[in-house]
């Protein structure tokens, strides 16, 4: 899929660097067919990144803020917690039935394990870890003082298991195909917040 020339040629690197990195994995993915692609000369790619890695880190970032973005609007959407659940569940159905391939799952998620053994990498998917808990952490304690989820309830562990819950229900419903791992979250997320 050659992208058009009017974008930037920055732009289509990162677009299908993005895409390809998704849908092969960064170790499958050579840098002639980012170029062959994104319809852009060798030049344009090293005038805008310094090589395969650092272009990766870009289209980390892009995936970083698309999934804070998708999960600030399932909150912003959910004034209590069992509205949250539906939502949830309902926001990752939806994720796993998108056309978009990009979408189909958590792209982080994905990405870190075909990147886990660059050390170089490991700052930035641990500051997504803290960024994705601190966006869950403030809308629990939000909760916690309406008085919605117990006052003895710990919005830090919470929003761990939430993220171990969502990435888990992927991991699964990827390994056997079975919609259940999702469809069991919104049920899953009501006993957490009622405990």
């Amino acid at each position: 899929m050659k992208l058009t020339r009017k974008i930037s040629p920055r732009e289509r690197i990162l677009k299908t660097a993005e895409r390809l990195f998704h849908k092969h994995g960064y170790n499958e993915v050579g840098i002639n067919q980012i170029l062959e692609e994104s319809n852009c000369a060798k030049a344009s790619l090293y005038e805008n990144f310094e090589s395969k890695e650092e272009l990766a880190k870009f289209v980390l970032r892009r995936y970083q803020a698309g999934t804070v973005i998708w999960l600030q609007k399932i909150i912003k959407n959910s004034e209590t917690p069992t509205l949250f659940a539906r939502n949830f569940q309902i926001a990752i159905l939806k994720q796993i039935q998108s056309k978009n391939e990009i979408h189909r799952g958590c792209p982080v998620a994905l990405f870190s394990t075909q990147l886990h053994q660059l050390d170089s990498f490991k700052d930035d998917f641990e500051n997504f870890a803290i960024k994705w808990e601190h966006v869950l952490v403030k809308k629990i304690q939000t909760w916690k003082a309406m008085g919605l989820i117990s006052e003895a309830s710990n919005p830090k562990t919470i929003a761990r298991f939430m993220l171990s819950l969502y990435e888990g229900c992927l991991v699964m419903w990827r390994i056997s195909g079975n919609i259940e791992y999702i469809r069991e979250t919104k049920h899953q997320l009501n006993i957490v917040f009622k405990s």
